[in-house]
């Protein structure tokens, strides 16, 4: 297996692996560079990067990503642009957070789960039904119908009769 710089530079290294299959050994290496070092690394990409960065937004969420560049830049000699920061600060809180897609995905069926809607309709002279009273309650059972029931009646100002 052999790796280059660029074309037109000697660097190279040349290995192969050894006869139990396991390990790795360098049979030459040419350490001399006659070309300009990239500041451009395809392997940056956002997704290592978010995962990369993800503990540092994970303890200050507002961290800047102007000390996110500095930090790259001092710790691997690479520049990387403001705006591949920001989408890198995007990605990572959204892995911490979760998406507001997936948020509101759940308000749903979390709402169903927790409460029961509780009616009490009408019907008109064209036989049509309108609602008169609802209420939203912890869950359909007897002590929530007893409790609306009794509102109702408060609101609509009905009382015990006697025939």
């Amino acid at each position: 297996m052999e790796a280059i710089s660029v074309r037109g530079c000697p660097w190279r290294i040349y290995g192969s692996l050894m006869q139990n299959q396991t390990t790795f050994i360098i049979k030459s290496f040419v350490d001399e560079h006659k070309c300009c070092r990239s500041m451009k690394k395809r392997q940056a990409t956002i997704e290592s990067l978010a995962n990369y960065y993800m503990e540092c937004f994970r303890r200050n969420p507002d961290w800047k990503v102007k000390h996110m560049a500095l930090n790259f830049q001092s710790k691997f000699f690479i520049s990387l642009p403001r705006s591949k920061c920001y989408r890198v600060r995007t990605a990572s809180l959204e892995r911490l957070r979760g998406s507001m897609e997936e948020h509101y995905a759940l308000l749903g069926p979390y709402l169903a789960e927790l409460r029961k809607l509780l009616t009490v309709v009408g019907t008109d002279g064209n036989n049509t039904m309108f609602p008169i009273s609802w209420v939203v309650v912890e869950g359909e059972n007897f002590n929530s119908w007893r409790w609306f029931l009794s509102l109702l009646l408060d609101d609509l100002d009905i009382s015990e009769g006697y025939g």
